[in-house]
This record gives C-alpha cells, structure tokens and sequence, in this order.
C-alpha cells in the first residue's frame, strides 16, 4: 500500500510512505491488543472505552454528513446522501449515489493503512445494483488536517482516494461533478438500502432522545458503539441498574433489526465476561407499535419496543444491571477520560471530556 504522486516518479517519497504503513498497521494492533486486555482485567472500563472511541467517532461522522448536506445538489435531494448504509460484506457505509456513480465514504479519526477494507465495502455494493452503475468510489475520510492525502491502490489493484474530513466535501462535488440526479426506480434494492438506513437513524434518534430524557440520570446511554470484532455498530446502548440492553433500529424490517440486536448483544456478552449483567437484545420499532417478542431464525428472542415507550419499558425491566457507582467506570474509564451528555437547543450531545489532573491544573493556574 503506497500513496502515489502521479506527477513524480521519484521512488524515496514511496518507500517512506509504504514504511508509514507498516508502523500505523503495527501501532495499530498493539493498541487492538491492549483494549482488549484492558476489558479482560475490566469489562466496565473497557465498554467504557469502547463507548468514548465510538463517540468520537460519531462526532467525525456526523460532521462529515452535516458538511456534504450542503452541497446543493444533496440538498435538492438530486444526489442521495445517507450514514449507516448495510453493504453486502456485512458492515455500514456513508453512501452518496447520483446517476451512473456511487460513493462509499469511510470516516475516521487517523490513519490506520485500512485501505483493502475501505475497497472492498465499496466494491460490495455492487451487489445491491439493478440497474447500470459505472462506477464505485471508495474514499477513506481522516479527521487529521496534516494528513497526507491523494490516491493509494488497494490490494485488488483499485484506486482509493485518502483525504481529510475538511476536503471531503470538494472531492465528493469532483467526482459526481456531471452526474445527474439519482433514479430509484433503476436500482431499488440500493435505493431499498439507502431509505431504510434513513429511516433506522430517525429512529435511533428518536429512542436515543427518549431514553435521555427518562434515564439520564442513573443510565450510561450512548450511540453507534463500536465493539471490537462487530462490523456494524450498536445503535443505541442502555446501561443502567435494570440491565444492559443492546438496542438496534428495525429500520423497514423488524426481523432483520431483531437479528442484529441479538448478534450484537451475543457479542457483547462474549467481550464482557464477568460483568455481571442481564444483556437483553431490543428491537426499536415505529411510535405507537405495541411492545412484543421478535424470534430469529435460530429460535433466539429479541424485545420490540417503539421508540417512544422504549424508556419506560427499559426502565420497568427488572434485569440484574449496573449500579450507579460502577457505572461510574463506564463514564470514566481511564484519567482524564469523561463520557458526557448534555442538553442542547437540539436536544441531547453526546461528548467527550478531556480532564485534567491535579499536576496538570497546578501548571496551567501557575502559567
């Protein structure tokens, strides 16, 4: 994996870049490796860590939407925009579609050298094409200003194009420059793909808010948690005295929300051994739907609830859950790391709070 400069052939640029790989490659399972173990000695404080990495990295992906939805054409609902996209290799897409074109959009918060992952959800979505895509562009977005951006070839031999989460919106404008608007009716199982992760981030935020507003208090509630090992994230998680449950939007399809849910909180059962909770897998279904149990084809249940109930039955549960003090560790996993929500004119921000220690206070107040 190397970035290319395609104005140069000179080769040292190269072999520094192909060397930058591997040390981000390496860094990066050494780090894999010490959350891991750091779960093993704690499962709260490394769900905890789990938690922050994943709202940062929420945030990242929630600017780099707000940013695209203005480009005109996204915005005159021209070109399809949407977060979250289930792509045939099993995990989630920010996917913008034109005519003729597809984008597939991975955001992060530094450079991990991912770049054979990035292609190949790109590339998987062709199999969600019915009608003529001539092109899948796999872009790979880093919230690092300083980073080196341009195009980089993955293992397959296809282009990725490397950038910041700053440029994101000009590339995406250049490589759609000319195409038309998106046609539906030429590609219904993509369009099928797209309105229902549409309809799966309402009601994520919709259950999000609700719980906030009931549970905030004795309750760890956070959104898109990202477990090591689960290729689509958790949409919403409820952790609390009455259990821990793993909450997952049906989307336009209860049976396939209930599957992931109760995958999901398999998951978590098996990184969080010791942790000594109910885990419950929910299914957060449309306002005014009566509250039932789902079964998965391996006889396994879920719970669906609507997204304007679920809190009070959450809260009414009963499960063996967390107390207030351990929770504590949830929110505080590490020093100087704080999950924090607070109220917005918006509603609810989900945040990351960098504390500092004593030393640290003392310095700056001496400063």
């Amino acid at each position: 994996m190397t970035f290319t400069d395609r104005g140069t052939e000179d080769w040292l640029p190269a072999a520094i870049d192909v060397l930058l790989d591997r040390a981000a490659i390496t860094l990066a399972r050494h780090a894999r490796r010490a959350r891991m173990r750091l779960r093993e000695s704690d499962p709260l404080v490394g769900l905890g860590l789990d938690v922050i990495l994943s709202t940062l990295q929420e945030i990242i992906e929630t600017q780099a939407c707000e940013a695209l939805e203005r480009i005109s054409a996204i915005r005159a609902g021209d070109w399809w925009l949407a977060s979250g996209v289930r792509t045939p290799a099993g995990n989630t897409s920010l996917v913008v579609a034109a005519s003729g074109r597809i984008i597939s959009i991975r955001t992060d918060r530094c450079w991990y050298g991912q770049i054979d992952e990035v292609d190949r959800t790109a590339n998987s979505l062709f199999g969600l094409v019915d009608g003529t895509v001539l092109e899948a562009i796999a872009i790979a977005a880093i919230d690092d200003e300083t980073a080196q951006t341009g195009w980089t070839r993955a293992g397959s031999g296809r282009l990725v194009a490397v950038t910041t989460t700053g440029k994101l919106t000009e590339l995406v404008s250049c490589a759609l420059d000319g195409c038309g608007p998106y046609d539906p009716g030429e590609n219904p199982r993509l369009s099928r793909a797209l309105y229902a992760a549409r309809r799966s981030a309402q009601q994520r935020t919709q259950a999000a808010g609700g719980l906030l507003d009931a549970l905030r208090d004795d309750w760890v509630i956070a959104t898109g948690v990202r477990l090591p090992g689960l290729a689509w994230p958790i949409g919403v998680l409820a952790i609390g005295p009455a259990g821990v449950f793993v909450c997952q939007p049906a989307g336009i399809s209860e049976p396939s929300g209930a599957s992931l849910a109760v995958t999901g909180a398999r998951h978590l059962a098996s990184l969080s051994r010791g942790m000594g909770a109910h885990i419950v897998p929910v299914v957060l279904c449309e306002p005014g739907t009566s509250p039932h149990q789902l079964q998965c084809g391996d006889g396994s249940h879920a719970w669906a609830l609507p997204t304007d109930k679920a809190a009070a039955s959450i809260e009414a549960a009963g499960r063996l859950g967390i107390s207030r003090r351990r929770l504590r560790r949830v929110r505080r996993p590490l020093p100087g790391w704080c999950y924090w929500v607070a109220r917005s004119p918006g509603g609810w921000t989900c945040e990351v709070r960098y504390e500092l220690s004593s030393l640290e206070r003392q310095s700056a107040l001496q400063d």
